[in-house]
Formats: structure tokens, C-alpha cells, sequence
């Protein structure tokens, strides 16, 4: 997996090559609309997603058919990886462009896979005090993404593992006790949503 794949999916999606809703079709040519533009205070730096990739390609499944499997990134996905992570301040590159994500994926597409990968990498190369949950309304919802990033840490090799402390209902980061990641959901006897 390299960035490259991201960066080619926006391309052919902005020249109507991949057939998509007119919102992706959107995001993809404002997306190379900023990565061409080197007047902007931005620039695209290969080097952050593909350390992103580097830490996914280690992945494998953990349901269904392909488990045991490496995880092999779709296109789209490399794509969102390269939107969230690319983009830089030309001033200091350890400055993100993109901060929060709202992401809507349809049923049987991948979300929790993709959501656990981005919650391990968080916990595992985010800075220090890394703070990543799950949310939803209720604690099996808030749970199922938070499952799937414990088998897919359990699966790991051990170099990979050993950045990770298990808890039943916690990960937190090897040598930083600050950092968390958990599941929350909102108390049960409360009406509403979380």
C-alpha cells in the first residue's frame, strides 16, 4: 500500500472515471485542487500518510473469511487517510491541516475495521496523552469498534504488540500513562441520545 493509490483515486473520480455520488466526487477534485496549489499556506506531505500505511500494512484481519489475512487498504480508504494526514503547514509540518473527521460509510463497508486501524495508529503514534474513544449510544455500539482494535492489537506481531497495554476495557500506550483509548457510551438511565 502507498499514498500514490489515494492521491490516483482522487484523480480518476475528478475525471469521472470511478462512478460516486457528486459529494465524493466533490471532495476528490477539492482535494487536488489543494494538493496542486502551491500558493496555499498547505502542502501535501507523502511522508505522513504512508507512515500511516506502514503501520497498517503489519495488520491483519480478525472476522469473517479473511481473517488471519494482512489488511489491504481499499483505494478510497488510502484516499482518506491521504486527506486526513497529507496536508501540512508549510511553517511546520507537525501542524495537520485536518483536525476532525466526520465520515459516512454504509453498512458491511469496512467502518470498524478502518475506525480501529485509525484508533491504534492514534493511540500508538499520536503524541503524548493521546486520548482516542468510541462513541455511541449505548455500550455494545461504543464496544464493537473498540473490540475489533483489541483482536486487531492481540493479532499483531510482537514488536508491533509490545506499544500496547491491554486492559479488559482500556488499551492504553506502552510508557505513557496518560495516553487511553476506550469505549463510552451514555449512561443507560438517561433518555436521549450520547
Amino acid at each position: 500500500m502507498n499514498w500514490q493509490q489515494g492521491v490516483k483515486y482522487a484523480i480518476e473520480v475528478s475525471k469521472g472515471n470511478i462512478n460516486v455520488g457528486r459529494s465524493i466526487r466533490l471532495a476528490c477534485q477539492r482535494f487536488i485542487n489543494q494538493y496542486e496549489n502551491q500558493e496555499w499556506e498547505w502542502v501535501f506531505d507523502e511522508k505522513y500518510p504512508q507512515h500511516f500505511l506502514n503501520f497498517a500494512i503489519h495488520l491483519s484481519h480478525t472476522k469473517g473469511p479473511l481473517a488471519g489475512q494482512p489488511l489491504e487498504l481499499e483505494d478510497w480508504q488510502i484516499f482518506l487517510i491521504c486527506a486526513i494526514y497529507g496536508f501540512r503547514s508549510k511553517k511546520d509540518h507537525s501542524a495537520r491541516m485536518v483536525t476532525d473527521v466526520i465520515l459516512y460509510i454504509p453498512r458491511k463497508a469496512g467502518k470498524s475495521t478502518l475506525t480501529s486501524i485509525l484508533a491504534l495508529y492514534e493511540l500508538a503514534c499520536g503524541e503524548a496523552g493521546s486520548e482516542v474513544f468510541t462513541l455511541a449510544t449505548n455500550r455494545e455500539q461504543a464496544s464493537i469498534c473498540f473490540d475489533s482494535s483489541k483482536a486487531i492489537m492481540e493479532s499483531m506481531v510482537p514488536e508491533l504488540q509490545s506499544r500496547f497495554i491491554p486492559y479488559r476495557s482500556e488499551l492504553k500506550k506502552a510508557g505513557d500513562s496518560t495516553s487511553t483509548y476506550r469505549a463510552l457510551s451514555r449512561e443507560n438511565r438517561k433518555t436521549g441520545d450520547g
